[in-house]
């Protein structure tokens, strides 16, 4: 028998309203943390067009160094950017009457501090989402209902690697159908922004003699700076409910089973990684022996 309980977590409305309350109070804040990816992004493909249209060799191939570097930025931040944002959401949360005093500098720095232990989350995270989705998709979808909650986890209780994602298991434990549904509620509502800020965005661009490019990053701009910290924001408040109701101390009978679902898991993967270049090699020179008879 489980010795805690879980409680029912709030309703998507409830929780909808909390995030967009957040955000809205916040917006400065959150905005600029969400939008510093993007100055990369923007900076590499200035680089680019400039080499691309320079006349001067040299100052083209140093400008293309240039846009290499912003790119290992883009993508640096864009990995750091889930850890930072959390922690900024969690922040504000301790100053729900107010807006809180959100440095994006500083919340960068820490977290760029233990950059390394957050990554290992992620990539176990994002390993066991994506394997799940190669054996079949149910099983990703249930992988990433389970662990899903491991960067808040660590952000929040300061697990690290397979803890973070057992962490994360036991909050989920006994709810996996209310965490799902209230998950669906919380993307199609971002979906449903997204699609809306799209549509009003190639009306108001339609006359304007804009490419299509510039409509991309200007919507960009708005689910960085808008959709991205209200969706973090919902995934925290469920975060906050499923903590209110699983208790602070993990059951180590449940623990030790989710350790060795996540060991028989990861040595199944392993040995798919090492099989499937091999039988990927097979069915490409067996085409190509077929393709020559």
């Amino acid at each position: 028998m489980d010795p805690i309980a879980p409680r029912p977590l709030r309703n998507f409305l409830v929780l909808a309203a909390d995030s967009f309350s957040l955000v809205k109070r916040n917006v400065h804040s959150l905005a600029l943390i969400s939008v510093i990816p993007l100055v990369f992004i923007g900076a590499a493909t200035a680089a680019f067009s400039s080499a691309e249209h320079g006349g001067d060799f040299g100052l083209a191939s140093v400008v293309s160094i240039i846009g290499v570097f912003c790119i290992l930025g883009t993508m640096f931040f864009k990995v750091l950017f889930p850890l930072v944002i959390i922690r900024a959401i969690g922040a504000a949360d301790a100053e729900p009457s107010a807006s809180a005093d959100l440095n994006a500098v500083d919340l960068y720095r820490k977290s760029f501090a233990d950059f390394w232990p957050y990554l290992l989350v992620a990539v176990l995270l994002c390993f066991l989402i994506l394997f799940g989705l190669f054996v079949a998709v149910i099983p990703g979808i249930i992988a990433a209902l389970y662990f899903g909650f491991a960067l808040f986890a660590y952000a929040f209780e300061g697990k690290r690697g397979v803890d973070a994602l057992i962490s994360s298991a036991w909050l989920v434990r006994g709810r996996l159908l209310p965490v799902f549904q209230r998950l669906i509620s919380g993307a199609l509502l971002a979906g449903i922004a997204m699609l809306i800020a799209a549509i009003v965005l190639q009306l108001a661009f339609f006359h304007s003699g804009f490419g299509d490019s510039v409509v991309k990053f200007v919507l960009d701009l708005l689910v960085a700076m808008f959709i991205m910290p209200f969706a973090y924001a919902y995934g925290y408040f469920m975060y906050r409910d499923l903590s209110a109701g699983a208790g602070s101390q993990i059951d180590p009978a449940f623990a030790k089973k989710a350790k060795k679902w996540l060991t028989a898991l990861a040595a199944i993967g392993a040995v798919l990684l090492a099989v499937f270049p091999i039988l990927l090699g097979i069915l490409m020179v067996s085409g190509k022996l077929l393709i020559t008879s």
